[in-house]
């Protein structure tokens, strides 16, 4: 179950991480911001599984960014990705 789960994460890290990196290449921030928001629990679940202590940290404060990010855009237009 163990490396069910594992792999589970890592595949749901690839799918979040290169769509928000693809997101935030093309200008379309919000989008890389959500992305980068979605993909937190897989990082926090296998980091804690795999008793990585940093990247625990490292993730919450990614997560904090995001959301920073996300407050930033709260007054820009609808149709603005930036």
């Amino acid at each position: 179950m163990s490396s069910f789960l594992d792999a589970l994460c890592q595949g749901m890290l690839l799918f979040f991480g290169a769509g928000a990196i693809y997101a935030f290449a093309s200008d379309r921030y919000r989008l890389g911001f959500w992305l980068t928001l979605l993909g937190e629990p897989f990082w926090l679940m296998t980091s804690i599984m795999n008793k990585q202590w940093g990247i625990i940290f490292l993730s919450i404060w990614y997560a904090c960014c995001a959301i920073k990010g996300l407050y930033g855009l709260k007054n820009k237009p609808q149709n603005c990705f930036y």
